[in-house]
């Protein structure tokens, strides 16, 4: 009988580990707007997923500008619910952000 119940919790704990995050919420995409001013440009992003709440403005996610070829070796990253920013007079693009 102890095996019997061994066997039983050993069943119970294998099923809970093997479909940790098979129900649930999962994000489905991510949407990126964009908003210029004369100066700037700010990037939002929003996630839609799988139920409620939907739809997550702003989402937590984590901005960089350029490209990362090859990649680094380890890439550390902060999300941020904040808006990327990019100035336009520091890229020396002129009077106005196009």
């Amino acid at each position: 009988m102890n095996r019997f119940l061994a066997l039983l919790l050993l069943l119970f704990v294998c099923e809970s580990v093997l479909t940790c995050g098979s129900g649930g919420r999962h994000l489905q995409s991510i949407a990126i707007s964009k908003t210029t001013s004369r100066m700037r440009i700010a990037f939002a992003a929003t996630g839609t997923f799988s139920s409620s709440p939907r739809t997550v403005s702003p989402l937590a996610v984590s901005w960089s500008m350029g490209l990362l070829a090859p990649p680094p070796r380890e890439y550390t990253y902060k999300l941020t619910a904040q808006s990327f920013v990019v100035d336009c007079t520091a890229l020396g693009v002129g009077s106005s952000c196009g």
